[in-house]
């Protein structure tokens, strides 16, 4: 049975923006995951970066943790690194920082989860998010399986790219099916299908999928496109035709 799942990376701009707001749903990020939540079940992950610019996550208040909390079934927060210019191992991209020490990708880590705890309790926390340039060593993984609320898998490449720390052959395996189980670090890595920005055809794309697990995302940067909103609802509206159901592939472990 087919299963789908919405993620967003980059996700910082949205939740400072949100302070803004009496009510969490005024907020036009919000309001429209909330709107195809409640029409068509969707969820969404949003994988955070600690800091961006001059601000970082400590400048989010805990306003609106009730409402947080009272939606964690649909709308999950993960780690997606500490900001734009740090990687935790080699990736495709060049980056300035690079965090690939277990002691060093845990304190990114913990400093990531003590913040999304404050603003929304740790029942919020998606333990399976995509990393940033989906760069991890081995014992980046390691810090991040390791610590309080650690993660159960990660998010691997939409493309050909080896994601973290996989040699080529597995990087191939995955490449063919949804889900890979590493028994070393006993983590799971599902394959992301698509990146919204770069399928401008999503409906095509999702009915000529043959594996099981349509993994979709998109980058904070896009969510003032209308076009994009357009792909997310264009998408459910496929799931809701065809019986699709929406979740979280940490939960998918569990079933």
């Amino acid at each position: 049975m087919k299963r789908m799942h919405f993620s967003i990376d980059d996700f910082f701009e949205t939740l400072i923006d949100a302070d803004q707001y009496d009510n969490l749903w005024e907020q036009p990020v919000f309001a429209r995951m909330k709107e195809l939540h409640e029409k068509y079940g969707a969820t969404f992950s949003c994988y955070c970066f600690y800091e961006v610019g001059e601000q970082t996550l400590e400048d989010v208040s805990d306003y609106h943790w009730h409402e947080f909390v009272m939606n964690q079934d649909w709308l999950k927060f993960g780690f997606h690194g500490r900001n734009k210019d740090t990687a935790y191992g080699p990736s495709k991209f060049p980056a300035e920082h690079v965090h690939d020490t277990y002691e060093q990708a845990a304190e990114d880590y913990e400093d990531v989860m003590d913040q999304l705890r404050t603003i929304m309790s740790e029942d919020c926390i998606d333990h399976m998010p995509r990393v940033h340039f989906y760069a991890g060593s081995w014992e980046a993984c390691r810090a991040w399986r390791d610590a309080k609320y650690g993660i159960k898998g990660l998010l691997s490449a939409e493309d050909d790219r080896i994601s973290y720390y996989f040699m080529p052959v597995e990087a191939q395996v995955l490449g063919l099916q949804d889900c890979l189980h590493d028994t070393r670090l006993n983590l799971k890595f599902h394959r992301t299908k698509y990146r919204l920005e770069n399928t401008p055809d999503i409906v095509t794309a999702i009915k000529n999928e043959t594996c099981d697990e349509l993994i979709i995302f998109t980058h904070e940067v896009h969510l003032s496109k209308e076009s994009i909103w357009q792909q997310f609802e264009d998408c459910c509206k496929y799931a809701e035709e065809n019986g699709i159901r929406f979740g979280f592939p940490e939960e998918w472990e569990e079933a």
